[in-house]
């Protein structure tokens, strides 16, 4: 999921359009379901299956939050695309990935 969301946020007229599009989005109620009802419910409700299926199957702690993820990602690679964006790569996929999947306290420091 992160790699295909560096690939799609990384295209050059997504990051062009995101910017304006998000501004509009806080004054055009219209355009904001748009956008959520074609592109981001589809998203969340795919992301909430593979959620499930992998807390099903023990892959995943019971209280990982399917919208939350989402937005974690996305937004951290989208900050970073915009906001670094002379950078080669701005997204270092496999350094975001263990973060997510083992946080950043050391395995002594979790709780349990």
């Amino acid at each position: 999921m992160i790699h295909q969301a560096v690939e799609y946020l990384s295209r050059p007229e997504v990051l062009a359009a995101t910017p304006a599009l998000m501004s509009e989005f806080k004054s055009d109620p219209d355009l904001h379901r748009l956008m959520a009802t074609r592109l981001e419910a589809r998203l969340r409700n795919r992301l909430a299956q593979r959620v499930e299926a992998a807390i099903a199957s023990g892959e995943a702690e019971p209280c990982v939050d399917a919208d939350l993820l989402l937005d974690v990602i996305t937004g951290t690679v989208l900050f970073a695309l915009l906001s670094r964006p002379h950078m080669p790569r701005p997204v270092d996929v496999n350094a975001l990935t263990a973060m997510l999947l083992h946080g950043v306290l050391p395995r002594h420091a979790r709780p349990k």
